[in-house]
């Protein structure tokens, strides 16, 4: 029996065993229901990050932070590198097109492109000009956007 009050086992298989008592630690997983530690039946949780994560049965769940919470690659991109499956273009995260913000180095390649961009100025009280560049594309948003608006 081990005591865990630290580690970060988010995205991964934690090395749980039976009768080890959780109090802290991020075990955070891609998918909503994913479940982690299926040989462990006795073990004890009275704190820690548990997003989307399934409980099992036999699990005496005291505390903890937890939650369900859909992921989109276009959201995280960087995720998919780490082991998170790619989301269809038309997901259920895709709220639309518009103008989006970009660096201006991201609006010269899509200018070159024929991407749609756009340029805008804006001049403050004391005349400086300042630029914004857009471009006209896709926007994703993820499940806790989606419940805010």
């Amino acid at each position: 029996m081990a005591v865990i009050t630290s580690g970060n086992w988010s995205f991964k298989e934690p090395p749980l065993k039976d009768g080890d008592v959780v109090e802290m630690g991020n075990f955070s997983q891609f998918q909503p229901g994913t479940e982690i530690c299926k040989d462990v039946k006795d073990l004890t949780i009275k704190g820690g990050l548990w997003i989307n994560v399934k409980a099992q049965p036999t699990w005496r769940v005291e505390g903890g932070n937890w939650a369900q919470v859909p992921r989109c690659s276009h959201v995280h991109p960087d995720w998919v590198a780490r082991g998170m499956a790619e989301c269809p273009t038309d997901c259920e995260h895709y709220f639309g097109d518009e103008w989006i913000d970009i660096p201006v180095e991201e609006y010269r390649t899509a200018k070159a492109l024929s991407v749609q961009v756009n340029t805008i100025d804006n001049t403050d009280a004391d005349g400086v000009i300042t630029q914004k560049f857009q471009k006209f594309g896709p926007v994703y948003r993820d499940a806790i956007a989606k419940v805010v608006q």
